[in-house]
């Protein structure tokens, strides 16, 4: 609260600066050209039918109706993109319901290739010829959870058996080059009465890759390449799970996430922002603290300070994602390295998701 019981609003249109080692912003006019400006991206994940997600997107903008100073996405599937492109374009949106071209179509994934036999996989071509503006990139969805759904798990299990370790001995051995550390460590296990210690080790193993298993870093930063070659907007999340979180690894995890950036082209920056997700705050009803979250979206533009300067630092919009809330949401924005939020839950509901647009605006 302010000294007159006023509550503090943040900046829904903005400058930002360093000073001092600090990342500050100050307010900018709505109209300002090159001022950052908030932004609020729904991803609906696997929900909404098309016509449903048509519905909400409308209840939503009806919502926001005249707001100007918030860039709007709403990620939907695959299957309601093509549907819902025509009820967000810039020309029905402004006829409709008074709004610039601030209203953004985002897929939830791309593929790094453009064509060829990759079954199920979606093309940024593809995603351009229906319209897309953008898509998210490494949500930890697709991180952290593709073990639980594909068997990673399992398969080390049946590898760990002593048959299966015999079998890999004997074509190891084959090998003009073999890894004697290799060799030696299969028979160990092949040839000892090592079968307990091999199903624990197998339990605990499957376990773990099942809870990590996902996209790695290397296929992420490749997505990320093909994206903003294509002058798509690419979210790239990032961020760490509770676990790095609790053994003070946060800035590790976060470095090694967005390490591939200082390989891209200084020009293909305008395309890029990027999205705070602390994997144990998402879906789980918790919220990292202002100052965590200020942590994290610090050390991030501190990175692209390193690689790209503070003018490109300072442009890149960076949202927070993870259990945002209309009740939350003036609050992270009150935080200067944050720019945004990446919505996941709270934009199924379309008073939800408005309200979080329409931070700190009257009700």
């Amino acid at each position: 609260m302010g000294s007159n019981g006023a509550s503090v609003v943040a900046f829904r249109t903005y400058y930002r600066s360093r000073h001092g080692g600090t990342w500050k912003t100050e307010k900018a006019r709505q109209d300002d050209v090159g001022a950052c400006r908030a932004k609020a991206v729904g991803n609906w994940k696997m929900e909404k039918a098309p016509r449903e997600g048509v519905a909400l997107a409308l209840q939503v903008l009806q919502m926001c109706r005249g707001v100007r100073d918030v860039d709007i996405g709403f990620a939907p599937p695959f299957t309601g993109l093509d549907t819902l492109k025509p009820f967000v374009a810039a020309d029905f949106v402004r006829q409709r319901f008074d709004m610039g071209g601030n209203v953004a179509l985002f897929a939830q994934d791309v593929f790094y290739e453009e064509q060829g036999a990759f079954t199920g996989e979606i093309s940024g071509k593809m995603l351009q010829d229906v319209g897309v503006d953008g898509v998210i990139i490494g949500h930890s969805d697709r991180r952290n959870r593709l073990g639980d759904f594909f068997g990673f798990g399992a398969s080390v299990e049946k590898r760990l058996s002593p048959e299966r370790l015999a079998f890999a001995l004997q074509r190891e051995q084959a090998k003009p080059e073999a890894d004697a550390q290799v060799v030696a460590a299969l028979r160990h296990f092949a040839q000892n009465d090592q079968a307990d210690h091999l199903a624990g080790l197998g339990r605990f193993l499957a376990e773990d890759l099942s809870s990590r298993a996902g996209e790695s870093d290397r296929v992420i930063h490749r997505k990320v390449d093909v994206t903003l070659k294509r002058g798509l907007l690419g979210i790239l999340c990032f961020g760490e799970n509770l676990e790095a979180r609790e053994a003070g690894d946060t800035n590790r995890v976060i470095q090694q996430q967005l390490r591939g950036l200082a390989k891209l082209p200084k020009g293909l920056l305008k395309f890029l922002w990027l999205a705070y997700e602390p994997v144990w705050a998402i879906g789980t009803g918790q919220t990292a603290s202002v100052e965590q979250i200020g942590q994290a979206h610090d050390y991030a533009r501190d990175i692209l300070l390193e690689s790209f300067g503070e003018e490109v630092a300072a442009s890149v919009p960076i949202l927070y994602g993870g259990s945002v809330k209309p009740a939350n949401m003036n609050e992270i924005m009150m935080t200067p390295g944050v720019d945004g939020a990446l919505v996941g839950g709270a934009s199924l509901k379309a008073e939800d998701f408005a309200g979080i647009v329409r931070f700190g605006l009257p009700e």
